[in-house]
C-alpha cells in the first residue's frame, strides 16, 4: 500500500465511515492523496476505483435507483461529459440534466453534486440524500472528502438558500447538481 494511504489518515483506509438510510456503505481511503487502482464491482457492475468519490456515487445510484453512469477520468468531468444514466434492468437511458449552482430548480434526493476540478485537482462528487427546503439544508453522502466518521446516515450538511427564485448551495467549489429526468423513485 502506498505511503499516502496510511499516513495522516482521518480514518484508516478501508474502514467504514457510515451508511446511508438505504444501507449503502461509505469507506475511507485515508486522505485525498491516497489512490490505489483497485477496481470495485457491485452485482457485476463496475462502479469505479475502490473508495473514491465516483465509485461511491455510482454504487449508490445502482443500489438505490437501479441506474449507472459512464466512466470519467475525474469527478469534475461528470459535469460536462455525462448526460445520461442507464437503467441496468432494461438498458433504458434517462437524461442526466445539469443545474448550475444558482438554478431555478432546487437539488433533490439522488442528485449528484459536482465540484470543480480546482478542488483536489480532480473535483469531487457527492449524492444528495436529503433536502429540507424549510430548514435550508441539504445532506450528502460521499467518500474521499474528509474521510471522517459520519454522525448519522449522511456525511455532511450544506446550507441551501433561495434568492430571487434561484437555489444556491453554500459550497465554494460547487459547479451544481446533476438530476435524472424523469426523476426515478
Amino acid at each position: 500500500m502506498p505511503q499516502d494511504c496510511h499516513t495522516d489518515c482521518a480514518t484508516p483506509y478501508g474502514e467504514m465511515l457510515g451508511a446511508t438510510a438505504g444501507n449503502v456503505i461509505a469507506y475511507s481511503n485515508c486522505n485525498a492523496h491516497c489512490l490505489i487502482f483497485e477496481p470495485h464491482y457491485n452485482n457485476g457492475f463496475y462502479t469505479g476505483i475502490q473508495w473514491q468519490c465516483v465509485e461511491f456515487t455510482r454504487r449508490w445510484l445502482l443500489s438505490q435507483r437501479g441506474v449507472i453512469y459512464g466512466e470519467v477520468d475525474f469527478a469534475s468531468d461528470i459535469w460536462h461529459q455525462i448526460n445520461k444514466v442507464i437503467r441496468v434492468a432494461d438498458g433504458k437511458a434517462f437524461q442526466f440534466q445539469s443545474h448550475p449552482n444558482g438554478s431555478t430548480h432546487p437539488p433533490q434526493v439522488s442528485d449528484l453534486l459536482i465540484y470543480d476540478k480546482t478542488l483536489f485537482n480532480t473535483g469531487h462528487v457527492a449524492v444528495v440524500i436529503n433536502v429540507d427546503l424549510e430548514a435550508g439544508l441539504v445532506r450528502v453522502a460521499e467518500q474521499n472528502f474528509f474521510n471522517q466518521k459520519w454522525r448519522g446516515d449522511y456525511a455532511r450538511e450544506i446550507k441551501l438558500f433561495k434568492k430571487q427564485d434561484r437555489y444556491w448551495l453554500w459550497d465554494v467549489y460547487l459547479l451544481g447538481w446533476k438530476q435524472i429526468k424523469p426523476i426515478l423513485n
